[in-house]
């Protein structure tokens, strides 16, 4: 949605200002917001709220927009990022815009140092990259030497460090917060890369016992990262954990993992990379709906 800037025949830069002031930056926000605040906020007469409301209803209407077009658009603005590990830049063919990833994997299996590694290398190329972590162990010191191994200056370290903004988070509803942030600062801020990492751990600390909770949450989650991967062609990667199944606490029923998040979440991401470690070899693997070509899995050294 269009920001309130953009509509100024109606609203001043005054009104604008201390619209901004109460976080009501885009066209959709100053839509949703109550007349009555509106004009509390502002100073307006009620009246002349509902008029302004009434012309954004009739500029900002939903247009319909043939195919071919919406093809072309797809195509200028698409792009592919790269990690920095061979291995899987090539089972991939790359992290591709408006897409979404899912890494799946027991703890320690290299998902995160994979997400470093791909903000790392994301902003090398002078790009920015939004953060999300809800462990509360996102590492600067690792970041810095994934970009030493490209970059000696001190200068340029810095640079590409200051480039990836990252936010902490322990909640779902706070995940979710920040996303609706990122949403509207996507309206100012080309940014082609996000990361969640990782996603589970905000739903335990969040839904407890009541899974219906999870679920209305999840689905929140859900349409938020489609919308911004697909309007603003942004490439999205979740990190998740993985759980074995046990029979009577003690006796493993089978060897496989499966991700967390239940059965609603399994076909959310576009692409799922399953982790896998063993002594010092991490093999990843693609889910079966997620086959890209040939190759369904590599190995590699993470150190």
């Amino acid at each position: 949605m269009a920001s309130i800037e953009q509509f100024s025949s109606c609203l001043d830069s005054t009104i604008v200002k201390l619209l901004k002031d109460r976080n009501i930056k885009s066209v959709a926000d100053f839509l949703q917001e109550k007349p009555e605040n509106i004009a509390k906020i502002t100073k307006l007469n009620f009246k002349d709220v509902l008029e302004i409301k009434q012309k954004l209803l009739v500029s900002f209407q939903s247009n319909f927009h043939g195919a071919c077009s919406l093809l072309t658009k797809s195509i200028d603005n698409s792009f592919v990022l790269i990690s920095g590990i061979e291995e899987i830049d090539t089972l991939l063919n790359g992290f591709k815009s408006g897409i979404i990833y899912e890494m799946c994997g027991l703890s320690g299996s290299g998902k995160t140092h994979t997400c470093l590694s791909l903000a790392a290398n994301t902003a090398i190329k002078a790009k920015c990259v939004y953060y999300i972590d809800t462990k509360g162990d996102f590492s600067a010191i690792k970041l810095k030497q994934i970009i030493s191994k490209t970059h000696s200056s001190k200068k340029d370290i810095m640079a590409c460090l200051e480039r990836i903004r990252v936010t902490t988070v322990y909640t779902l509803y706070e995940v979710i917060s920040a996303l609706h942030w990122l949403k509207n600062q996507l309206l100012y801020d080309s940014v082609p890369l996000i990361i969640i990492d990782c996603l589970s751990t905000a739903y335990f600390l969040s839904v407890g016992a009541d899974k219906l909770i999870g679920l209305g949450l999840l689905n929140h989650i859900a349409n938020l990262i489609k919308f911004i991967a697909i309007e603003h062609h942004v490439v999205i990667v979740i990190t998740n954990l993985a759980t074995k199944d046990f029979k009577n606490n003690d006796v493993v029923l089978r060897r496989n993992t499966k991700p967390c998040l239940g059965k609603y979440w399994l076909h959310v991401a576009n692409y799922r990379l399953n982790f896998k470690k063993e002594n010092n070899l991490i093999q990843v693997s693609l889910d079966e709906d997620s086959v890209l070509g040939d190759n369904t899995t590599c190995n590699i050294n993470i150190i």
